[in-house]
């Protein structure tokens, strides 16, 4: 729900990328940083700057809305990102 807050931790579970990680490190525990809220945060505020250009370039002066949220952003990740690192 848009309108409840949101915890990395809880949807590292909630999205299998803790035990993805966990099976790779060979021991539970979460990704190293709060990757999903910094990735949040980055593509809000890229949302927020193309929004106000877009507005800026309108001849209507249009109001836009960025949505963004931390499982949407954990399966754009989960997708896209290689599953098994190349270990060195």
């Amino acid at each position: 729900d848009s309108d409840k807050r949101g915890f990395d931790s809880l949807m590292q579970c909630h999205t299998g990328m803790f035990d993805l990680h966990s099976r790779f490190v060979g021991r539970q525990e979460h990704l190293p940083v709060q990757a999903l809220d910094y990735l949040t945060g980055m593509l809000g505020a890229l949302g927020a700057c193309v929004a106000l250009k877009r507005r800026r370039m309108s001849p209507s002066n249009l109001s836009y809305i960025v949505n963004v949220s931390l499982e949407r952003t954990a399966q754009f990740l989960m997708r896209e990102l290689p599953l098994r690192p190349k270990r060195y």
